[in-house]
């Protein structure tokens, strides 16, 4: 979405979910859940350059069915920024 003169905004987000089961059927088994939420903008600075930024939140859990009460947690935050100037040649 275009937010003004040069400047970009876009939001994102997505999910998974991945079921696994041993070999055994006894072992391995259990789900795990991902979310992401995306955020990006980008500015034109003129003259060719451009700035752009983001920022990724990412969520994990993992369930096991060895054990009913097992649950893993994690996130995952990245924030990324880039200056991209023209070539010259």
């Amino acid at each position: 979405m275009s937010t003004g003169e040069g400047a970009t905004f876009s939001v994102g987000y997505s999910s998974f979910k991945l079921e696994q089961s041993g070999a055994d059927n006894q072992s391995n088994n259990g789900t795990a859940k991902t979310k992401l939420i995306e955020v990006d903008s980008s500015y034109d600075l003129g003259g060719g350059t451009t700035l752009k930024a983001g920022i990724d939140k990412q969520d994990i859990q993992l369930h096991s069915d060895d054990s009913a009460t097992k649950v893993d947690k994690g996130y995952i935050t990245t924030l990324e920024a880039v200056m991209l100037f023209p070539s010259s040649t």
